[in-house]
């Protein structure tokens, strides 16, 4: 992770796994089917191949101290390296310090055909910024 990263971002704070989320007054957020905290979530699925309804990745970040342009890239990895989710970048923009950032990843109707760890990569200007896994568990009684 480069300092430039860093300092137009913030550190990640917490990173959320759900299946959707809801914007609310006060600038709130309600987290709906909560798996839990990115690094510690099971997601059991009851047929492996089939689609399950959504997946949404939220990120929160620490105070920046840098405004300026930058391209975030999110992709999820299958536990044997292959792209789950290929590379999409998107650019941004920060143009307040000490400001609190989210991003937000979803995934309609992703469809897993392995058990065990996925890998969510998150990387700023081409620098890797953030790794981390979720697993996936075959549970046919569900």
């Amino acid at each position: 992770m480069s300092d430039q990263s860093n300092k137009l971002l913030g550190d990640v704070t917490a990173a959320m796994v759900c299946e959707a989320l809801r914007k609310e007054e006060n600038q709130k957020t309600t987290l709906l089917g909560v798996y839990g905290p990115l690094g510690a979530v099971q997601i059991r699925v009851k047929e492996l191949g089939k689609a399950i309804e959504k997946i949404t990745f939220v990120f929160y970040f620490a105070n920046n101290s840098e405004i300026g342009s930058l391209t975030v890239d999110i992709q999820i990895l299958l536990p044997d390296g292959e792209n789950f989710i290929p590379s999409f970048p998107v650019p941004m923009e920060i143009a307040k310090v000490n400001q609190r950032h989210t991003i937000v990843f979803g995934v309609n109707v992703p469809v897993f055909a392995q058990v065990g760890h996925h890998y969510v990569k998150m990387s700023v200007n081409g620098d890797e910024f953030f790794s981390e896994s979720f697993e996936i568990l075959h549970d046919p009684n569900l």
